[in-house]
């Protein structure tokens, strides 16, 4: 919350309650994400796991930065996999997993040791969540 000491009023959704609350103190609440939507100049996420219909919602007025795409492909290893290869970036080895036969064939391709990652979700202890 560096914005804090530069006087700048921020608010933050609150996923459980599904109010807008001020971050240092959560009992203050501003309304639903209606409410902070409308009383927002700018809105944007902190982490990549935001439910995308609240992404949706939040872009459709014009104030989230970056775009809805932008934070869904954060969120998924094998969208920024597929973003990365679209752009000739270059990428680590990789080799998406779903089956047994699947982990066979990644082995193959990758060799041993290998490091596992979910693509969705869950910190992996690599300095990723």
């Amino acid at each position: 919350l560096a914005g804090t000491p530069l006087n700048l009023d921020i608010k933050a959704l609150d996923v459980s309650s599904n109010k807008v609350v001020q971050p240092l103190s959560p009992k203050n609440i501003y309304g639903d994400l209606k409410a902070g939507i409308n009383s927002a100049d700018v809105i944007t996420a902190e982490f990549e796991h935001v439910a995308h219909d609240i992404l949706t919602e939040c872009e459709q007025s014009g104030k989230l930065y970056p775009t809805s795409n932008a934070i869904k492909i954060g969120g998924d290893r094998r969208l920024e996999k597929a973003l990365l290869e679209s752009c000739n970036a270059a990428n680590a080895k990789h080799y998406f997993v779903n089956s047994k036969a699947d982990f066979d064939k990644a082995i193959a391709h990758l060799s041993l040791p290998i490091i596992f990652k979910s693509a969705l979700e869950g910190y992996d202890g690599k300095g990723q969540w």
